[in-house]
């Protein structure tokens, strides 16, 4: 009897143990709004194009396209591994959508993702297209020594502390800034999801009319064409002044 009941008690427990893996296996969410700061002098210059409204699955493929590799040595890297797990994307996206719809042109969306292979956070803004910084993920920082010092990420020549970088989908690009004798460096936890916005058309503004070509006659020639040449006809006294007015009057009358 006693045997059954330690049996029992193990299994009960190693039950347990599974469910609790289960349930944390979620990620917790958390996203607010903060002011640009005024020493971050790579985007206290940018345009922010806040509020933004994407469409969900818009935002969610974004998302799903980001893989990240470590730092494996001095100029190698690891495997690509998705950034964002499926289970939690749908989660993530709607979080991220509501910051941007909320966000006005002088904040940023900060995000952090928690799960049991660590946090990952960053932030995610839109100016001229959906920009991702991370900061940290699954835990890892992406450079100690700035991190530490509270400098911004400098790029892909800081090959002694930068741990991780993002894996730029087709359609992506890495920010670029320019820094010493205008030298440009690649943001290696910075990308820029290119071609995937439309600030025009989704913040609001008046979207761009098309050129409205000019009104033509029946045989294809132009209003202002056929004027041109009526008056090219009276400069050169080819026909009397009360004919050109006359016809004139009739081109006009013809719009």
């Amino acid at each position: 009897m006693l045997i059954k009941n330690i049996a029992l008690f193990l299994l009960i427990t190693i039950l347990s143990s599974c469910a609790s893996a289960q349930i944390n296996r979620e990620a917790a969410i958390t996203v607010r709004l903060e002011k640009i700061k005024p020493d971050d002098f790579f985007l206290k210059e940018k345009k922010i194009n806040h509020p933004f409204i994407f469409e969900e699955n818009e935002l969610q493929n974004i998302l799903n396209s980001l893989f990240f590799s470590e730092r494996t040595g001095f100029s190698s890297w690891g495997d690509e591994r998705k950034l964002f797990a499926a289970e939690d994307l749908g989660k993530i996206t709607n979080s991220l959508k509501k910051g941007l719809e909320s966000a006005k042109p002088d904040e940023i969306v900060v995000f952090e993702v928690g799960t049991i292979d660590g946090r990952t956070e960053g932030e995610v803004f839109v100016s001229g297209a959906l920009n991702l910084r991370f900061n940290r993920i699954n835990g890892i920082p992406f450079s100690v020594e700035r991190e530490a010092t509270g400098m911004p990420p400098r790029g892909e020549f800081s090959y002694s502390s930068d741990n991780y970088k993002i894996i730029p989908h087709i359609a992506h690009a890495y920010f670029i800034s320019k820094e010493f004798f205008g030298k440009e460096f690649k943001h290696l936890n910075w990308v820029i999801a290119a071609g995937n916005t439309n600030d025009t058309l989704q913040t609001g503004a008046v979207p761009p009319q098309p050129a409205i070509s000019p009104p033509k006659t029946k045989e294809g020639v132009t209003i202002p064409e056929r004027l041109r040449v009526l008056k090219d006809l009276n400069d050169k006294g080819l026909i009397s002044e009360g004919d050109y007015e006359r016809k004139k009057k009739e081109i006009l009358d013809s719009l």
